[in-house]
Order: structure tokens, then C-alpha cells, then sequence
């Protein structure tokens, strides 16, 4: 076997199409490489898609429910209303006496004081009656249209005598502050 010698010419044609080879080869490296990199592309776009409707679907749920909490916004509002309204507050009183039976002897606001987003009402409320119809009266304001925070409360004899007992409560009332309303 004769080896022949290759010329400048042979080895400038296998040096282009190493060239040409490598240069096909790191093209393809390279598309597929961006192809990778799309479908991450899509696939993080298809999960924002599907967040993008469950939100919707979140929002449309949220549509029907909102004459639900709109009539819960209103009972919130009316047991810790946007404004002190003390008149509504001393009305509340004389009808949870008048209801028990209950003589309500006196009643006194106290300076407010300011918290955040809300302002705390305390009053003492002085009541004469029996025992009974006085937890009664506690329990009412427990659970009633607006939220009362019974603070203290203190009994002793009535000015007629027992069964009749005087009672002193230290009660707060409270208002937002929230929504612009001061």
C-alpha cells in the first residue's frame, strides 16, 4: 500500500468541512438550546394563564357573595358604627331598662379615648333593680345591636331595700375611626 501525500488543497477541504461540521453541530446545540428555553417560556406563561383564571374564577365567586357581605358590612357597621352617636347609645339604655323593668338612675360619659382605627366610649350607667332582671339587662348588652364592653360592675342595696339592688357599670361603646371618618 502506497500512502500518497495529501496536498494543501485535500487538508484546506477537510479543515473547511470540520469547520462546517462544528459549525452545524453548534447550531443545533444552539436551537435546541433555545428550544429548551421556549417551552420554559410557555410553561411559566401557562402557569400564569392558569393562575389568571383561577383569580378570575376567585373574583367571580366573590361577585355572587357580595350582596352576602355587603348585609354583613352593615351589621358590623351597626355594632361598631363609623360615628360616636351617644343619642342612639343613651336610647339603647332607657329601652333595655324600660324592657327588664330596670330604673335607670343615671348615666355619664367619660372623656374618649382615641386607639388605632378605632375610639373607645366609657360611660357609667347606675341601675336599680332585682337581681334577676339585672342579669338579664348585662346579658342584652352583651349580645345586642352594639358592641359594649362591660369593664366593671358593682352591686350593693337598692335605695328600697332588698330584693332591689344598685348597680354601677363601667361599660365602653366604640366607633371607627376607619374610611376617612373622624
Amino acid at each position: 500500500m502506497m500512502r500518497r501525500k495529501l496536498s494543501t488543497q485535500e487538508i484546506l477541504i477537510a479543515f473547511l468541512g470540520a469547520v462546517v461540521l462544528a459549525g452545524m453541530i453548534f447550531f443545533i446545540y444552539s436551537q435546541i438550546d433555545t428550544l429548551k428555553s421556549v417551552r420554559s417560556q410557555i410553561d411559566q406563561e401557562q402557569l400564569a394563564v392558569n393562575s389568571a383564571i383561577s383569580n378570575i374564577q376567585k373574583m367571580m365567586l366573590l361577585k355572587e357573595q357580595a350582596p352576602e357581605m355587603e348585609k354583613k358590612l352593615a351589621v358590623i357597621n351597626q355594632c361598631i358604627p363609623l360615628q360616636a352617636n351617644e343619642e342612639a347609645l343613651i336610647s339603647e339604655f332607657n329601652r333595655l331598662a324600660n324592657h327588664y323593668g330596670i330604673q335607670l338612675v343615671q348615666l355619664n360619659f367619660e372623656p374618649q379615648v382615641a386607639k388605632q382605627g378605632y375610639v373607645e366610649i366609657p360611660l357609667i350607667i347606675i341601675v336599680e333593680g332585682r337581681y334577676f332582671n339585672l342579669v338579664s339587662l348585662l346579658t342584652e348588652m352583651q349580645s345586642g345591636s352594639r358592641t359594649l364592653r362591660i369593664d366593671e360592675f358593682k352591686m350593693g342595696p337598692g335605695q328600697q331595700g332588698l330584693p332591689y339592688l344598685k348597680t354601677e357599670i363601667k361599660v365602653s361603646a366604640f366607633y371607627q375611626t376607619g374610611s376617612g371618618n373622624k
